[in-house]
C-alpha cells in the first residue's frame, strides 16, 4: 500500500489519499507535478520514488549495416542532463507496471503509450547481439514501420539503398510470360506479382492459399522468368511428383522437365542441368542425392505441400535449408498446423534468419504467444511475416471461382465384371449374416 497525506503549509490535513496498487502510485505522482498548489507528500519509512516522462520524440536510433543484418542502437533523454542508452529500457520492458519502466532505487520512467508500443515492436521485431540489437536485413519492412515517428532517426547508406530496393520491387509490376499457356484468374495473376516482386527483391515467398486454387500454376508462371537464367528445382511428395510434371508439360511447355531418378546417376543429372531445365525430386530421394543438390546453385526451389518440413529436427528440413538458390518458394495450405516451431522451420527455408534463431524465436514469440496469449508478441510476429506470406481462402476469391458443375454417367458392366462384382456383394452378406447367427 502506498500512503501519500496532503497538507498545506499550516501543517493542516486537507485530504489524504491512499492507493494500493504502484502504477495508481505513480500516476498520482505525475498528476502532481501540474497540481498549481501548495502540496507536501509524505513517504512511507525507507520508500521514495520518482518519476520521468518521455515521449517519442526523446528517441534516438541508429541504424547501420552489419553484414546480412542491420544493427539498431540509440538513446533516450530523460531531461537535458539524463539520457538513457535504449537497449537499457528495452531490456527492462518486461518488469514495467503499465506504461511505468523501473530503473532501479525507486526511480521510473514514464513512457508514453506510442513510446511504449514502438519500443515493444522494436524489442519483438530485434535481437539482442553484443551490446545492442540487430534485425535481419528481410525484416527491413518490419523495422522500418518502427522508425516511423521515432524522433531523431539516422541510417547509414546501406539502409537507405535496401529500403529504395524494397520500394522499387513493390512498384514494379512484371508481365506474365508470353509462352505460359494458361489463362489465370485475377487472384492468380496478383500471385504471380506478389511472387515476382520478391523474387526481384531477393526474398523467399510462402504461398498459402487453399488446396484448389491453382498455386501450382503460380509457381510455374514465376518459373517460366526464372527458368531463363538457369535451372530450377521442385521438391514434393512422391505421389504429386507425376502431377508437377504433367502440369509443367501443359503449362509450360518450353521448360524441360527431369524426374529424379530412384536409380542410376542422379549426380550427373544433376550436374548437367542448364537454363529451362526443371527438375522434380521426391522428398524421400532429397536424403539420397542431398550432397549434389545442395552443391550447385539454383534459379528457383519450390517446396511443395511444404508442411513436410514443419519440423525442424528432421534431415529433409535440414537438408532444404542448405538449397542455395535466387529463389525459395514454399506451397502449402496449413503453415502452422499445432505449433508456431513448425512456422519458424518453413521461414529457416523461405527466409533463413528473418525469425532470428530457433531459441530467440521461442523466446521472443512461441512462449508468449502460445502461453501468454501476448498481443504484442502475436503483431510482431505478423509484421515480420506479412511481407513473405499470402493466403486466399476459396471464401475469399468465390466470385473469380467457376460454378459446380454436376455430371451423371451411366457405366454397363461387363459379363464378367457382373458376376465378379455379385460374388463379392454376395460374401459380403454372408460376412453381416454371420454376427447374428452367433448372437443367437
Amino acid at each position: 500500500v502506498y500512503k501519500r497525506q496532503l497538507r498545506d503549509r499550516g501543517g493542516c490535513d486537507l485530504h489524504e489519499l491512499v492507493i494500493e496498487d504502484l502504477e495508481g502510485c505513480l500516476e498520482l505522482l505525475l498528476e502532481l507535478r501540474s497540481y498549481a498548489g501548495p502540496v507536501a507528500v509524505e513517504w512511507p519509512e525507507g520508500r521514495t520514488m520518482r518519476v520521468s516522462s518521455v515521449a517519442a520524440g526523446n528517441m534516438k536510433l541508429r541504424v547501420a549495416q552489419d553484414r546480412d543484418w542491420f544493427s539498431v542502437d540509440g538513446t533516450v533523454a530523460l531531461d537535458e542532463e539524463q539520457v538513457l542508452e535504449m537497449r537499457f529500457l528495452l531490456d527492462r520492458l518486461d518488469k514495467a507496471q503499465g506504461r511505468f519502466v523501473p530503473l532501479g532505487d525507486g526511480r521510473f520512467v514514464a513512457l508514453t503509450r506510442q513510446l511504449q508500443a514502438q519500443l515493444q515492436r522494436l524489442a519483438s521485431v530485434s535481437e539482442p547481439h553484443k551490446a545492442g540489437r540487430r534485425v535481419h536485413a528481410l525484416g527491413a519492412p518490419a523495422l522500418d514501420a518502427v522508425l516511423e515517428g521515432a524522433g531523431d532517426v539516422k541510417v547509414d547508406s546501406a539502409w537507405k539503398k535496401h529500403v529504395a530496393r524494397i520500394q522499387a520491387a513493390a512498384g514494379w509490376t512484371p508481365a506474365l510470360p508470353a509462352t505460359l499457356q494458361a489463362e489465370l484468374r485475377d487472384y492468380q495473376v496478383e500471385g504471380f506479382v506478389w511472387l515476382s516482386r520478391l523474387a526481384r527483391w531477393g526474398a523467399g515467398a510462402c504461398l498459402a492459399d487453399d488446396m484448389g486454387l491453382g498455386k501450382t500454376v503460380q509457381a510455374i508462371a514465376v518459373m517460366l522468368d526464372r527458368a531463363v537464367e538457369g535451372p530450377c528445382l521442385v521438391i514434393a511428395p512422391t505421389s504429386v511428383c507425376p502431377n508437377w510434371e504433367a502440369e509443367i508439360a501443359r503449362f509450360a511447355p518450353t521448360l524441360r522437365t527431369h524426374r529424379l531418378p530412384v536409380t542410376g546417376d542422379r549426380v550427373a543429372l544433376v550436374a548437367g542441368l542448364g537454363a529451362h531445365d526443371v527438375l522434380v525430386c521426391s522428398y524421400g530421394l532429397l536424403h539420397q542425392t542431398e550432397g549434389a543438390l545442395t552443391g550447385r546453385h539454383w534459379q528457383m526451389v519450390v517446396l511443395d505441400e511444404a508442411q513436410a518440413i514443419k519440423n525442424a529436427e528432421t534431415r529433409r528440413a535440414q537438408a532444404v535449408q542448405e538449397l542455395r538458390a535466387e529463389f525459395r518458394l514454399a506451397l502449402t495450405g496449413t503453415p502452422v498446423e499445432n505449433y508456431l516451431d513448425e512456422l519458424w522451420s518453413l521461414f529457416s527455408f523461405v527466409n533463413p534468419g528473418v525469425l532470428g534463431s530457433r531459441e530467440g524465436f521461442q523466446k521472443r514469440f512461441a512462449r508468449p504467444i502460445e502461453r501468454d496469449k501476448d498481443p504484442h508478441a502475436r503483431q510482431a510476429l505478423r509484421a515480420l511475416v506479412r511481407p513473405f506470406l499470402l493466403r486466399r481462402t476459396k471464401a475469399t476469391v468465390l466470385s473469380e471461382l467457376p460454378p459446380r458443375t454436376e455430371q451423371t454417367l451411366n457405366v454397363e458392366m461387363t459379363e464378367p465384371e457382373r458376376a465378379f462384382y455379385e460374388a463379392l456383394r454376395q460374401l459380403s452378406l454372408i460376412h453381416i449374416s454371420e454376427p447374428t447367427r452367433q448372437a443367437e
